[in-house]
Parts: C-alpha cells; structure tokens; sequence
C-alpha cells in the first residue's frame, strides 16, 4: 500500500508538472520497482512525461493488485510471487490439436501482431513456455500481458479458462471465433471477430486485429 500512495504522489507532481510546461528534454522509461523513484521527483520539464505517467498508472495497477492478492485470505492458487506488467507482450489463447490451429497462429496471428509498426509486440503463445507447470506459466504471462487475444473457437475448455482469468484481471482482450455459435450468451456482449478458415478470412482476421490493437494502444496513450 506504501508503494501505491508514493507512485500515486509521483504521478500527481508529474501531471502538475505537465499542466507548467509540456516541451520534452529528457525520456525516462520506467520499467521495474527497482528504478528509484526520487529521481522522477527531481524532473522539471519532463521527457515524454505521458508515457512516464501511464508507466506509473501501469505500476500502480500492478501494486494494487499485488496488495489485493497478498491481503487476501484466500489461498493463492497460482499467484506465488510478484509479477510486472511487460508493456510489449501480447499472450495468444487458442487449441493447439485443431487441424487448423498452428497454420492460423504461426501465419496470421503472430505475425500480424509482431508486424504492427511502431509497437515493437511480441506475441507468444502457451506452446511458446517451457516452465515445469503449464497453467502456472499460463497465469503469469495472462497476468504481465499488455493484451490477450483469444480465439474461441470450437468451444475449447482450456481457453474459455484461461480467458476468465484473463477478464477477472482487466486484461484487454481480442476476441475471436471462426463462427457465431461458438461464442456463449456470456461472451456476446464484448466484441468480436467472426473469421472463416481460408484466404479471405484471414484477410478479415488480420485487419481486425491490427485496428484492436491501435485502438487498445491509442487509448492507453
């Protein structure tokens, strides 16, 4: 809670510090706890001082949910130990036996989302892992994801799972399904990409998920 209160008290300097003057001369990245936080304190016209901000919205996020985890009294199923947000990763759940899953993520997912200019993503998938506990590796890359994506398709039981931790955590996520009535009653609410299997649907996939990604990152912006 500590940490919250001094990332929160950072972030409020900085936004006054933004409402003096906007011109950038310096950039700082923050990208773990361990960087001290009494240098930001120290910047008087910051460099990119947005980014710095939604690097800071992003810590506390993370801290906020670690404190709500670890002052819980529940028993900890898969979070054993502090994790952070990756600004660049963007966790894929979908089968691996279908016929057609492998040609659909090595050919148009993972591409597609690693080829987004000027975002620098890395798309892996849970095949990409090799921990000693599969879900408890699933978990934590839903958990540091910046984005999920999901293909629903076929009704499969691990990435429906998978996909509820993913929206119990705030995760942005791209939905999709290569039909309609694979997408439960509970589901139909959020937006969606139905694609079929073949050149044009892929077509219709890759553009769907290059725009919900922009949105996601322009938003956040």
């Amino acid at each position: 809670m500590k940490e919250v209160l001094k990332l929160e008290a950072i972030r409020n300097d900085l936004l006054s510090v933004l409402s003096v003057d906007s011109h950038t001369t310096e950039s700082i990245n923050i990208t773990s706890e361990s960087q001290s936080l009494s240098t930001i304190r120290k910047i008087l016209v910051g460099g990119h001082i947005n980014k710095i901000i939604n690097d800071i919205d992003s810590l506390i996020k993370i801290n906020k949910m670690n404190d709500s985890i670890n002052n819980s009294n529940s028993p900890a199923i898969f979070h054993k130990k502090k994790l952070f947000l990756k600004d660049n990763l963007v966790f894929t759940l979908m089968p691996f036996s279908e016929n057609w899953s492998d040609y659909i993520w090595q050919e148009v997912i993972r591409p597609t989302v690693e080829n987004i200019p000027n975002l620098n993503l890395q798309c892996i998938r849970a095949d990409d892992i090799y921990g000693q506990d599969i879900m408890q590796d699933v978990y934590e890359h839903i958990y540091t994801s910046c984005i999920v994506i999901a293909d629903i398709t076929d009704r499969n039981s691990n990435v429906f799972y998978e996909l509820g931790i993913a929206h119990t955590l705030g995760k942005e996520v791209v939905l999709l399904s290569q039909a309609k009535e694979h997408i439960p009653f509970d589901l139909i609410r959020f937006r969606h990409c139905i694609y079929s299997n073949d050149g044009p649907g892929y077509k219709i996939l890759q553009k769907y998920i290059i725009n919900s990604i922009n949105s996601i990152f322009s938003v956040s912006k």
